[in-house]
């Protein structure tokens, strides 16, 4: 099933932990030293959309929204810089699918799920866990030589129903910037001389509608609901978006302003309306100001997590919407792998801050095996598992195993059978599985 799914990188987380957030979030803006270099050598392929006012706490809208499609960018005559011809492309990885036919699957089985773990097959890393819906192909799809000096890597989930008619992606952080200098606005698209990919500041509402129509390319999608974090949630956000803004603080920089938000946005698209997708995200902005040689106003802002849900039809949509839900709640990129990408790209802020870098970079093994030395693994990997709390209200329930699993509050019947999880119906329940008590 093709619908361009995979986003940014084919045409271009009750509360969340602040430690978490300074983790995944901060950064130093180390690309404004040399901004005022003429470097730029620039591919573009992203769209123009100003900033808005913060989603609302629950918004239903009861009549469609058209999404519409927005001005193109002039691409420059110059093309980019590639990666040097002796780094390797960018490799999958992946595990084996449990791959099993729509017409072979008992009728509890739309609600049982495995959780597997994931490896970036070229440097070996953890890089996620997923919930997998039983019966379900997934794959994890690893690139690496984004241009982003905070995740200059970014890793995929993809997953689709045993009958085909339903889809699920879900992307790992990326980070984009807004900057004008002297009150002329730096152009959208990639900047090898800054080493960042600029796309003008989208709250999480507007980024929703960005996905739908510019990456995903369904320009007369109209909008059928959009539910925005809880009040409570908001004030985490908020709090989440301050100590980001405080990241980028120096002795010249001056702050201007930040916010937090989170949307999940359901559309109506395709012909004559049958088809759904939902879109959910996390946006953290901040604003700043420095004088370095001229002066310049930057937005960096990060989007956390991505999450898309694809349907072929209603009755797909109310079938494996509970799935995308699951799905979403308990699947978690893993530290290891987070902590080796911001360490990739601090390596690169510095490269920058040198003049020895003006083309795409892809990290050798004895990189990755020298940042990855420097992990401490924890134990418990949390980072998308954390922010997607922001949305859903969840109840926690102790495995066989002693971990836990998420489930939203209105689903209240959990069971297991050896690495498989049910979570659905009552009276769809296989017998003989175990069944869950809450935390």
């Amino acid at each position: 099933m093709q619908h361009g799914i995979q986003f940014l990188r084919r045409g271009l987380i009750p509360l969340l932990i602040l430690v978490l957030c300074l983790a995944a979030c901060g950064g130093e803006p180390a690309e404004t030293e040399k901004s005022g270099k003429d470097k730029t050598k620039a591919a573009t392929e992203a769209t123009a959309a100003g900033p808005s006012a913060a989603a609302e706490t629950t918004n239903t809208v009861t009549e469609p929204v058209e999404v519409t499609e927005p001005a193109k960018v002039t691409e420059p005559v110059t093309d980019p810089p590639t990666a040097a011809p002796t780094d390797p492309p960018t490799e999958a990885s992946t595990a084996e699918p449990r791959t099993v036919s729509a017409e072979e699957l008992p009728d509890y089985a739309t609600n049982c799920y495995t959780m597997q773990t994931f490896y970036d097959s070229r440097y070996g890393l953890k890089t996620v866990q997923v919930l997998v819906p039983y019966g379900w192909n997934v794959e994890v799809n690893v690139e690496w030589g984004v241009i982003s000096t905070l995740y200059p890597a970014t890793a995929t989930v993809i997953m689709s129903a045993p009958d085909g008619s339903a889809a699920i992606e879900i992307c790992s952080p990326q980070t984009f910037v807004q900057m004008s200098r002297n009150g002329v606005a730096v152009q959208e698209g990639v900047n090898y001389g800054m080493y960042n990919t600029f796309i003008n500041y989208k709250n999480a509402h507007d980024y929703n509608l960005y996905i739908a129509s510019s990456v995903l390319g369904y320009y007369g999608a109209s909008v059928i609901s959009a539910t925005g974090a809880t009040a409570e949630a908001q004030k985490v956000l908020d709090e989440a978006a301050y100590n980001y803004l405080l990241s980028f603080m120096g002795s010249q920089t001056q702050a201007l302003g930040c916010e937090g938000t989170a949307e999940k946005t359901c559309f109506k698209v395709g012909q004559g309306g049958v088809d759904r997708i939902a879109v959910m995200s996390a946006v953290i902005g901040a604003e700043s100001a420095i004088t370095a040689g001229a002066y310049f106003d930057q937005i960096f802002w990060t989007v956390p997590y991505t999450a898309v849900f694809y349907a072929a039809s209603e009755a797909a949509w109310n079938t494996y919407g509970p799935v995308f839900d699951h799905v979403v709640n308990n699947t978690c990129f893993c530290n290891e792998f987070i902590f080796v990408v911001r360490k990739n790209g601090a390596y690169i802020a510095e490269m920058i801050n040198n003049y020895l870098l003006e083309q795409a970079y892809n990290p050798t093994s004895s990189d990755i095996s020298g940042w990855d030395s420097e992990y401490v693994d924890e134990g418990k990997d949390t980072f998308l598992n954390e922010w997607s709390d922001v949305i859903y209200e969840r109840n926690e329930y102790l495995t066989e195993d002693g971990s836990s699993i998420k489930v939203d509050t209105k689903y209240d019947t959990v069971y297991q059978n050896e690495d498989l999880i049910y979570m659905g119906p009552d009276g769809l329940a296989p017998d003989g599985w175990t069944r869950l008590q809450q935390k």
